[in-house]
């Protein structure tokens, strides 16, 4: 989810006063990072323009809020399908070859995709959730990616004394290997951490673990109880 994906009507936070306020026009994003927004000034009603680099959105918002703006299985899709032939092979060549395509077809489900691992302590044992999940990437063709900044380097400045720090999309570069097509983060609930804050903060998506897990299924990798 991309920070621009803001909507009149969606209750955001202004950074400067920590004040909650209710996007009124959202029709000048795209032209220039801005928005109109109201809220009230005791008891006054006041509206005011402002960058969305100075406004957050809290999760419990997120969570609430934008299911329409949250990414499914069903619009995803991660499967490197097998090359059709040019020729026409004999019966038992295509055989062969049909065999090796499916098992490769079924190892690199993942293949040319990183995916970074955040889980809430709330929900059973992490270190050993999250060694599963590792097994599970890297047997379909995935890597594991530990730190964001691995592969994303960006040089933002700071701002209203030193108290924000803002990056523009000049200032984000990638630094990974070229090998890597497509990033996601998999979590098993919406969280603060950093690692899941920056993904929303670049609009890479957020996955749930059953994604994953569903993702391996569908191309026939077995595993043991999750």
């Amino acid at each position: 989810m991309r920070l621009n994906g803001l909507r009149a009507g969606d209750n955001i936070i202004l950074m400067d006063t920590n004040e909650t306020a209710t996007v009124v026009d959202d029709t000048r994003i795209e032209f220039d990072g801005t928005i109109e927004v109201e809220f009230y000034n005791g008891k006054e009603l006041q509206r005011m323009d402002v960058e969305i680099a100075c406004v957050r959105i809290a999760a419990r918002t997120i969570s609430s809020k934008w299911e329409d703006r949250l990414l499914t299985p069903d619009c995803i899709v991660t499967t490197i399908r097998p090359k059709v032939l040019k020729h026409t092979p004999s019966l038992s060549r295509l055989s062969i070859t049909s065999s090796i395509s499916n098992n490769d077809y079924r190892r690199k489900s993942l293949l040319k995709t990183g995916i970074a691992i955040t889980l809430t302590p709330k929900y059973g044992n992490q270190q050993g959730d999250r060694a599963k999940l590792v097994k599970i990437i890297k047997s379909n063709g995935g890597t594991v990616i530990d730190d964001w900044f691995s592969l994303i380097r960006m040089e933002g400045d700071f701002s209203r004394s030193n108290k924000q720090w803002v990056a523009h999309a000049k200032d984000v570069k990638w630094i990974g290997k070229q090998s890597i097509q497509r990033i996601f983060l998999v979590a098993n609930d919406f969280s603060a951490k950093p690692k899941y804050l920056v993904a929303l903060a670049l609009g890479i998506p957020c996955l749930s673990l059953e994604w994953l897990l569903d993702s391996a299924k569908s191309v026939g990798f077995r595993f043991d109880h999750y």
